[in-house]
């Protein structure tokens, strides 16, 4: 059965995530691998099948698979077991990343109760694919033959060139490669591309013409062959160099109509950001000019942002329309009706921090919780430091901990309570408020410096006691 649309975005954004890792295995149009602990005793294959009603209903985890013989089925079915828990949280959501990631973060955990036995040594072989050999003057006259030499026979199918020149050239590679795919062409390609003449171009007489059929000759047809895979080439080169971009990087993946291309520079991206755009995020040459349009019109008009901030907001973090509009949208409504932040104040996140609506509703939620109601951080601070709202709970929870064992818990901007005992709320005139960029600096020698007024090796030893 043929995916549906969300599968299809999915399935290009997790081949665009994983296009180096030799763990993820792509089985099919809706079926994934990812292999765990490669390398080690405790190695194991997971695989993720979509069933057609995926996301709105949660994907099939597999275990049984040959690789994971070694395992016991208590433990497979254990690991299983969870990871559905995972998906049925988020159901409705497409969860793939999220399941890989997850099993990944955890994995000492999943792994720690099991005896394993010796992987088998049986290994299994895969054929591989031969390569193509290069189109060879002989390959060119049998396709000659065949087609009888007749130029009605070869116009019939000239409709094809102009997608054969975007999809089928620049999807192997630029330069050298061009050449090179230029001889392997098969018979369909090479006769759209061929552009016929019934007129010879030596002599200007028109070519014989046998039972009302025009016919060419063999070194006629091997010449324009030849021809038009030197014109394509230097199409291509052409192309490319408008693109300011390194050829050979981006052939691979220009595969779709120019006018996916053409959109970016209409919507005036610069030739640097159409580059960037197809090196970092190429899942957005997969997307159709229509989808990609209604979805950042959706986002502008939604979130009240002017062309330079769609523009801004896109070469900051393209991947914000990767999952469609589905996450976007329960992420709004999250901000909007539960947290209560005011439009201006979710538009200042968003522009800020566009990965916080990336991220998994509950995990939001979670830190937004602590935050608001633990470390009394109002919104208009909430929305000025967005990157709180996804950075590590533990790190949040640990840092404020260790404040507030040393009475330095104060943060600048943080609401008071009025109905407090003032006996208990008084604060040291010494103790100066934590600004929030030093709260959630990166690094934890700078914490324990400036929020702290400490040494690391002090903090360090709290994080192992606490």
């Amino acid at each position: 059965m043929a995916p549906n649309e969300d599968q299809v975005t999915e399935m290009e954004v997790l081949k665009s995530i994983y296009d180096s890792d030799e763990n993820f295995k792509v089985m099919s149009d809706t079926r994934i691998q990812y292999k765990f602990g490669a390398d080690t005793s405790k190695s194991f294959v997971m695989e993720i099948e979509w069933p057609p009603e995926y996301p709105e209903v949660s994907p099939r985890i597999n275990m049984d698979v040959f690789y994971n013989s070694h395992i016991g089925d208590n433990v497979r079915q254990e690991i299983r077991s969870k990871v559905l828990e995972v998906a049925k949280e988020n159901e409705g959501m497409a969860v793939s990343f999220t399941l890989i990631d997850y099993v990944s973060s955890n994995f000492d955990e999943l792994t720690a109760n099991w005896d394993v036995k010796p992987p088998s040594d049986e290994v299994v072989k895969v054929e591989e694919r031969p390569k193509d050999e290069p189109m060879t003057k002989a390959a060119k006259r049998r396709m000659w033959n065949r087609n009888e030499g007749t130029v009605e026979s070869l116009q019939s199918m000239l409709h094809m060139a102009d997608w054969m020149f975007s999809a089928r050239v620049l999807r192997i590679g630029m330069t050298s490669s061009i050449r090179r795919l230029c001889r392997q062409l098969k018979e369909a390609d090479a006769v759209a591309a061929y552009e016929c003449s019934t007129v010879d171009q030596n002599d200007g007489e028109s070519s014989p013409v046998q039972n009302g059929v025009q016919k060419i000759t063999e070194a006629e047809f091997i010449q324009k062959v030849d021809e038009e895979e030197r014109e394509w080439a230097e199409r291509t080169d052409d192309l490319m160099a408008n693109l300011s971009t390194v050829a050979n990087e981006e052939g691979n993946y220009c595969v779709m109509p120019p006018a996916r291309v053409n959109y970016l520079t209409s919507k005036k991206f610069t030739n640097e950001d159409v580059c960037k755009i197809i090196n970092d995020f190429r899942y957005w040459l997969n997307v159709d000019v229509k989808t990609m349009d209604s979805r950042l019109g959706w986002i502008q008009k939604q979130f009240g942002l002017s062309g330079n901030e769609v523009r801004n907001l896109i070469r900051k973090e393209a991947r914000i329309v990767m999952f469609g509009l589905g996450p976007l949208q329960r992420l709004v409504g999250l901000f909007n009706k539960e947290f209560e932040f005011t439009p201006k104040e979710i538009k200042q996140i968003l522009l800020a921090d566009p990965r916080v609506f990336m991220m998994d509703a509950k995990y939001v939620t979670a830190n937004y919780s602590y935050v608001h109601k633990t470390m009394r951080l109002p919104n208009s601070v909430i929305a000025k430091h967005p990157f709180i709202l996804r950075c590590s709970h533990s790190s949040i929870r640990n840092r404020h901990e260790f404040l507030k064992k040393l009475g330095r818990a104060v943060y600048e901007g943080a609401l008071v309570e009025d109905n407090t005992d003032s006996a208990n709320t008084k604060v040291d005139e010494e103790v100066k408020a934590v600004p929030i960029e030093v709260f959630l600096d990166p690094s934890d020698a700078v914490f324990a410096r400036k929020a702290a007024n400490t040494y690391l090796v002090v903090y360090n030893n709290f994080l192992r006691n606490h």
